[in-house]
């Protein structure tokens, strides 16, 4: 009877240790199997990314030979039209317009180039956007500089026809200069001073001191 509960309980035992053996290395298992597939997944990834960096490289680099041979061959083609020739009998201009546009069309092919490696990288959309972003902001500054001396003297036009300061026929002198006007523009007064004609800017006028002759 003694014999057969001692049994009984290593039996238990024994299917108590093998439990707790299968959970502690079951658990290992299943967590290598994570660190396996993470690590796989890694590769799987890399090697994708790389293999799109290979193929953009090769597109980019075919794209530079394919500009530099087009080129070249539309500057022999003008070449031998004697464009220049033409350019400088029409206009009077000695350039060389064969190589300007030469150059032209090998920037394109250059350019489309970029933009169809940098899509196969996934990266043309912002490329793109951060290109128009620049060439918008260049724009403003162009036209901001453009315009910058032209306000205050749209200003000061305003000013001289709304206050009547002077009119057409009048003299005076104004900025070191003596005459009669000639005209009044928005942005500019037409004085002649002897045989010559001077413009000044309004807004010169205004910050100038002014002397009106009868």
């Amino acid at each position: 009877m003694m014999s057969s509960l001692q049994e009984k309980k290593g039996v238990r035992s024994l299917k108590c240790l093998a439990t707790k053996a299968r959970f502690k290395y079951g658990a290992r298992f299943y967590m290598f199997m994570v660190f396996f597939d993470i690590v796989k997944n890694g590769f799987m990834a890399f090697d994708g990314i790389l293999n799109q960096l290979v193929v953009a490289v090769i597109i980019f680099v075919i794209g530079l030979l394919v500009g530099r041979i087009a080129g070249n061959f539309v500057k022999r083609m003008l070449s031998e039209f004697e464009l220049n020739k033409i350019v400088r009998r029409a206009v009077n201009i000695n350039a060389r317009i064969d190589e300007t546009i030469g150059n032209g069309v090998s920037y394109i092919i250059y350019f489309f180039s970029g933009i169809i490696a940098l899509e196969k990288l996934g990266l043309a959309n912002a490329v793109l956007n951060m290109i128009a972003g620049a060439v918008i902001l260049l724009v403003v500054i162009a036209l901001v500089l453009g315009i910058k001396d032209y306000i205050p003297n749209i200003i000061a036009g305003i000013i001289i026809f709304r206050n009547k300061t002077f009119r057409r026929g009048d003299f005076i002198e104004v900025a070191d200069v003596n005459g009669e006007v000639i005209d009044i523009k928005l942005t500019e007064t037409e004085i002649k001073s002897g045989s010559d004609s001077i413009f000044i800017p309004n807004s010169t006028i205004l910050k100038s001191r002014l002397v009106k002759k009868n």
